[in-house]
């Protein structure tokens, strides 16, 4: 059975594993309540209850077993008694739940898996989504709706982008002056621990950023004396000035906030777009080089690019962080990497562009540069992986994050994995995000190109129902990723048969209202499903006036 991310070993047998009302899980070494939240989420509203034994037992038996080189490794042996798992840590074992979860079919209520064995692990560690809540306020239970999801397709990191030109996601203590007329709600720090909570009671980490020194407008409103000055007067929209001891005290301050918040090895201090030479009238770019103090900085350092400017600033926030016990993780594209640029190598490089000539140090600039410097680099190429605008479905399935960019394959096991990123308000995301999710897990956690044609049954049955007559509904509706845009919501091989869409409103309708399934999933496909009704609806209208 094809599923979505696919595994790496699939030998089918004989038979099925018919679940009981009553799941008995025999754990006999190690802590696994990842996997097990997981499973309790899926099979509760269905009336199941999981119950945790420290003797095996004979619904399904955890055994922990040595290392294995291969990352989150686990097996799975099922047979028409008996659910046998082998993992090598907590995070393996969730990996194996989300596997088990992805083989399920149920019919009449009775919920079941093929028996077969299987073979597992991941090619990446680092399997990220970023959630923009810097431009937008996104409710909590959605929130954790992503994070569930995010567990089911085997992902490690949610980076959630809070600091941005609109406002700090954040109400911070630590500097209030950020919390004055936020152009949307601000979370509270308890309600951002009860995520870094739930989280994590998945398998998945919370990845904060505070993108800095540019990106500036909101900042440097509510906290003018952050700007470069000139003349004794302050200057510049765009960035915070780089020579001012009151930029990294700020910072100092809300990086020891957010390790009070966030418990995740890294901070992302962001700083992306500094150097828009093609717009230089519009005041998005940096006031360094007509603020008086960050020209002696210069004069003194030798600096005479925006990139040596930035690398200042990287080098004075990476002892910041450093010394509230974290690691500094960055955007790529305000470091000119054409020559070796003086950082340091433990500095993780999150890549998402080859800067243009017009926009940033152009020349030289690569991803196999980076690596060749001794960074390790997670990739977000935005052609290949932003949701927003630029991710496309047959690109997706063929992608990895080591094909593009293009580098030299010895510099691979440098490439730590890659991140899909959903920036800003985007009206598609409610039903373009859970498919995208899925393909991208399925690019982050193996290399072989991903079966678009399997890929529409296994997201019918993993996002949205898993009854076996339950159509496939990717199928009627054209693909596996519906067009990145709210003027059309089905693709251009969509179903033609007017009855067959019919059925899928029907049954898809039928689930929502039984309460079991995910809503923030069905009703926007239930709206796709209506777009196309419409339009086929229409047409045959057309034909008929038309003679045809």
């Amino acid at each position: 059975m094809y599923i979505l991310p696919e595994v790496k070993k699939y030998n089918s047998k004989e038979g099925k594993f018919i679940f009981n009302s009553k799941v008995t899980v025999g754990i006999s070494d190690g802590i696994y309540s990842q996997g097990l939240n997981l499973l309790k989420h899926h099979l509760n509203p269905f009336g199941f209850e999981i119950i945790k034994s420290v003797k095996p037992c004979l619904n399904a038996d955890v055994l922990h077993i040595s290392d294995s080189e291969k990352k989150e490794y686990y097996k799975i042996d099922i047979s028409d008694k008996r659910i046998k798992i082998l993992c090598t840590d907590s995070l393996s074992f969730r990996n194996a739940i989300s596997t088990i979860i992805a083989l399920m079919t149920s019919e009449k209520g009775i919920f079941s898996v093929p028996c077969c064995e299987i073979e597992d692990y991941a090619d990446y560690p680092y399997r990220g989504f970023m959630l923009d809540v810097a431009r937008q306020y996104i409710d909590i239970e959605l929130i954790k709706e992503r994070i569930v999801l995010l567990a089911k397709a085997k992902y490690t990191v949610m980076h959630i982008h809070l600091f941005d030109t609109e406002r700090y996601a954040i109400k911070s203590e630590a500097v209030p002056a950020l919390n004055i007329n936020p152009i949307f709600r601000q979370y509270t720090k308890d309600e951002m621990k009860e995520l870094v909570a739930y989280a994590k009671s998945f398998g998945i980490t919370l990845l904060p950023e505070i993108d800095l020194p540019g990106h500036g407008l909101y900042v440097l409103e509510a906290l003018p004396e952050l700007k470069c000055v000139q003349e004794g007067k302050p200057v510049g929209i765009w960035d915070v000035c780089v020579s001012n001891r009151k930029t990294y005290e700020i910072i100092d301050l809300l990086v020891e906030e957010l390790t009070t918040i966030f418990d995740c090895d890294y901070i992302h201090m962001g700083g992306d777009e500094l150097s828009f030479y093609d717009m230089k009238d519009s005041g998005y770019w940096p006031a360094w080089y007509e603020c008086d103090r960050c020209r002696k900085l210069a004069e003194k350092n030798g600096y005479n690019t925006a990139s040596d400017y930035y690398c200042h600033f990287v080098r004075k926030v990476y002892d910041i962080v450093k010394s509230h016990g974290k690691k500094l993780m960055i955007w790529n594209d305000s470091v000119d990497i054409s020559k070796s640029p003086d950082l340091p190598r433990d500095i993780l490089i999150h890549f998402w562009r080859v800067a243009v000539e017009t926009r940033g140090p152009h020349d030289g600039c690569s991803m196999q540069r980076f690596l060749e410097e001794g960074f390790n680099v997670v990739n977000s190429f935005y052609e290949e992986t932003y949701a927003d605008d630029y991710i496309s479905e047959s690109r997706l399935a063929k992608w990895t994050p080591i094909s593009s960019p293009e580098i030299d394959l010895k510099y691979s096991g440098k490439v730590l994995g890659g991140e899909i990123c959903a920036w800003g308000i985007r009206n598609h995301f409610d039903y373009t995000l859970p498919s995208n999710l899925f393909l991208f897990a399925n690019r982050v956690y193996n290399h072989k190109p991903t079966d678009l044609i399997e890929s529409r049954a296994a997201l019918s049955r993993q996002l949205l129902c898993s009854d076996i007559d339950y159509l496939n509904i990717f199928e009627i509706l054209g693909g596996c990723l519906i067009p990145l845009s709210a003027e059309k919501k089905f693709c251009e091989d969509a179903e033609q048969n007017l009855d067959k869409v019919n059925e899928a409103i029907e049954k898809t309708t039928r689930k929502l209202a039984e309460g079991r399934y995910d809503a923030l999933i069905l009703k926007p496909i239930i709206n796709c499903l209506e777009e196309l009704k419409y339009s086929l609806t229409v047409q045959k209208k057309e034909d008929i006036e038309n003679g045809r």
